[in-house]
């Protein structure tokens, strides 16, 4: 949306305003022409994503409106949790691995037992665990691949991670061992020391439930073509369902050639 601020009434101003509460618009930026620089004190003006001058118009407007697109993309598809990248650029990463030929392992991360854990001891300390595990997954990434490891969150206690085929199960049973050491912290005593929390099951029947673990699922094109990340996201996820059904705790590889 391009807004003449020179020209514009209160009235319109309110219902721009408004406009950009409703979350339906979230991803739409609004850029406004104005004849001279904006004080300090525009703040009445703050949903406005950026501005461009009257007598630039001809050269900027075009420059400023996709640099506009940019950052509230890039803004929106954050996690607000973990601060890292969401769907959209988990999507667009693994496209452009594909389309430009390179080999790479996708990794799937989930949290075994994290339901009843959030409903046995709240949101705010389930929060703090999601915030761990993301601290954890980016900083042994980037310590074992660099600049050429990416760490996604899906959302939720999954998490996704890519890095070179050869590295993914040393950094994939690296990121499990850290996490085994670590989560007995986030549990209360005695619970900690008998090893498992009582709650409830997603049909409502009261359990025990173990520790929790990680579950780790990889798929890669070392032997296989992918074309369309949706394909190669699926085997990942295949993948980690055959972990949880191993008991947790484990990294497995897709090994089939064909």
């Amino acid at each position: 949306m391009i807004v003449d601020i020179n020209k514009i009434t209160d009235k319109e101003l309110f219902l721009i305003a408004e406009f950009k509460k409703d979350p339906a618009y979230l991803r739409i930026p609004i850029l406004i022409i104005t004849e001279k620089y904006l004080s300090n004190d525009f703040s009445e003006h703050l949903y406005f994503d950026d501005f461009v001058l009257t007598k630039n118009l001809q050269n900027e407007l075009l420059i400023r409106a996709n640099m506009a697109f940019f950052k509230k993309e890039k803004t929106i598809d954050v996690n607000p949790l973990t601060y890292l990248p969401g769907n959209i650029t988990i999507s667009k990463e693994i496209q452009k691995k594909l389309d430009n030929n390179e080999i790479f392992a996708l990794a799937y991360v989930d949290m075994d037992n994290f339901k009843p854990f959030n409903d046995r001891y709240g949101f705010t300390r389930g929060d703090e665990v999601i915030r761990m595990v993301g601290r954890l997954i980016l900083n042994l990434v980037k310590t074992k691949c660099g600049k050429e490891g990416f760490v996604g969150h899906i959302g939720g206690d999954d998490f996704v991670f890519i890095v070179d085929y050869d590295k993914v199960e040393d950094v994939g049973n690296e990121i499990i061992n850290y996490f085994n050491y670590i989560i007995p912290t986030f549990y209360d005593e005695p619970e900690r020391s008998l090893g498992y929390i009582e709650s409830f099951d997603r049909q409502g029947n009261k359990n025990k439930f173990p520790i929790m673990r990680l579950s780790i699922g990889v798929a890669h094109n070392k032997f296989k073509k992918f074309y369309h990340y949706g394909a190669i996201a699926s085997v990942a996820s295949e993948m980690k369902k055959y972990a949880k059904a191993q008991g947790g705790g484990c990294v497995k590889i897709d090994r089939r050639k064909i």
